[in-house]
């Protein structure tokens, strides 16, 4: 057709379209649209491709979520052909971002993973423990005003090591508590110095 056409649909019969294969183009902007109920697309029997040429959006404009779901077997994968693009989750207010599921794994292969906070930050478990494990080199905690190793409820803090635990200060060192019990392999590992020591 070489003039613009509407397919209408008067709800009274069922309207079908068949071909091998059916191609609808416009040399314009076009809108496909349902006054009531779902606009539903299934490709049945192959992938579903949306193919944007300068971009996609997916919007849920007036309410509701927008939801990509799949089988218990597949996955969900979200990448760009260009390794050195970011993706980018988030939203024009800087509210926020819930990842809500079994299990979280953040994997930054030989790039490695930056998690950076504008303000105060927490990361916890309700249940089990915290493990950060530098397999191949050193952990390194730094506060720039200070750092505290706190046990808040019960249980002792330990400092465990294969090596030497070394302990710098500047201005001084202070142990404190009821009960303080140092000690070492032997008394030749087991070393302290200073003046008021």
């Amino acid at each position: 057709v070489g003039s613009d056409f509407t397919i209408t649909h008067d709800n009274t019969t069922g309207a079908t379209l068949a071909g091998n294969p059916i191609t609808i183009t416009s040399g314009g902007a076009a809108t496909w649209s349902t006054s009531a109920g779902n606009l539903t697309i299934d490709s049945a029997a192959a992938v579903l491709v949306l193919d944007g040429h300068t971009g996609i959006t997916l919007d849920a404009s007036n309410s509701g979520n927008i939801e990509i779901n799949v089988t218990a077997a597949d996955d969900i994968l979200i990448g760009n052909d260009a390794v050195a693009q970011d993706i980018l989750l988030g939203n024009a207010a800087a509210s926020e971002v819930d990842l809500t599921a079994i299990l979280v794994d953040i994997n930054g292969g030989g790039s490695g993973v930056t998690i950076d906070g504008g303000a105060a930050s927490n990361f916890t478990t309700s249940a089990g423990a915290i493990t950060i494990d530098a397999e191949a080199s050193t952990v390194t905690v730094d506060g720039h005003t200070g750092a505290t190793f706190t046990s808040s409820n019960s249980g002792a803090v330990e400092i465990s090591s294969a090596a030497n635990v070394d302990i710098n200060a500047t201005t001084g060192v202070t142990i404190d508590g009821t009960t303080v019990s140092i000690d070492g392999k032997d008394d030749s590992n087991l070393t302290v110095t200073g003046s008021g020591k």
